[in-house]
């Protein structure tokens, strides 16, 4: 909604591009991520691409993406290890995994001299104006309250959450992987 292009064939599940999908998962891989990028950015000033395991990938095509910034979103990591286990996954290989992105992600934020923005899924939600103010700002410089009032709207806590998911069950259930 802030005009910035985020991708050439969106999965609106997800809001992740599938092109971009299928190009880090393609055994090839990074072949066909400069054109991709040249592409997605065409004739615009902005453009990026959402991706939860970016960092897996980044250190290899950071030198494909022209005129990078970094916008960090991230999230309490028992809360998005739970939000796996709701999926199947084992919560605590999931944790561990979560763990290992975010320190891999520092690793690479302290190294890039790119521009960077850090916003955490819990401060979104403690105040979703500020939050989304402060990504207009910092992607377009001075963006519309009234903008900023509209993307606020689309702000739902836990929409990607089960809501049979109990929190105390869940931790519960994996008592004995700790003894």
């Amino acid at each position: 909604m802030l005009g910035v292009e985020m991708g050439i064939d969106i999965d609106p599940s997800n809001m992740e591009d599938k092109i971009f999908h299928q190009l880090l998962t393609n055994e090839d891989f990074p072949v066909g991520l400069a054109d991709y990028f040249a592409d997605l950015r065409g004739d615009h000033k902005i453009t990026g691409v959402k991706n939860p395991v970016i960092i897996d990938f980044l250190p290899t095509i950071w030198s494909l993406v022209p005129e990078p910034i970094l916008v960090f979103v991230t999230r309490d990591v028992f809360a998005a290890a739970q939000r796996e286990e709701s999926t199947g996954s084992d919560l605590l290989e999931t944790l561990q995994a979560a763990f290992q992105r975010k320190y891999a992600i520092w690793d690479f934020v302290r190294q890039s001299h790119a521009p960077l923005l850090v916003i955490t899924y819990e401060r979104l939600m403690e105040n979703p104006h500020a939050a989304v103010a402060s990504l207009g700002e910092f992607l377009l410089g001075n963006v519309a309250n009234s903008l900023i009032d509209e993307i606020v709207k689309l702000v739902v806590p836990h929409a990607d959450m089960p809501n049979e998911v109990n929190f105390l069950h869940a931790a519960a259930a994996n008592t004995n992987n700790l003894r």
